[in-house]
């Protein structure tokens, strides 16, 4: 319990940085960027699919299994889109660039959920 709290808390910390930085980055010269905690604030909304995975895979005979692996990857598609469409609302003057916002995430939401298998 204490080992992956710990985890999950300092790859949270590191991501909202990570990309508050990215995003930041994306629109330099195009006007205000995101805050740090509205990034945050979105990205921990957006993990609500990966709790809810969490609760679910415990009741399943397998955390690998095909049924499991389909649930994760539709947790992580409906998070990242979740996450990326916040993120481009916040952000209005990075319009058409949805893609550069939607990859960081899923990287980061599939890193949950490989913290949900172990």
């Amino acid at each position: 319990g204490k080992l992956h709290f710990g985890h999950i808390l300092g790859w949270s910390t590191l991501a909202s940085l990570a990309m508050y930085w990215l995003l930041n980055q994306i629109i330099i010269g195009a006007g205000e960027g995101i805050g740090l905690n509205r990034c945050g604030s979105i990205l921990g909304y957006a993990l609500l699919p990966e709790v809810v995975y969490s609760g679910i895979v415990l009741f399943l005979p397998s955390k690998t299994g095909t049924l499991s692996m389909a649930l994760a990857a539709t947790c992580v598609m409906w998070s990242s889109r979740k996450a990326s469409t916040m993120l481009i609302k916040a952000m209005p003057q990075s319009e058409g660039k949805r893609m550069i916002v939607t990859y960081p995430c899923m990287m980061l939401y599939c890193l949950y959920i490989v913290f949900s298998m172990s």
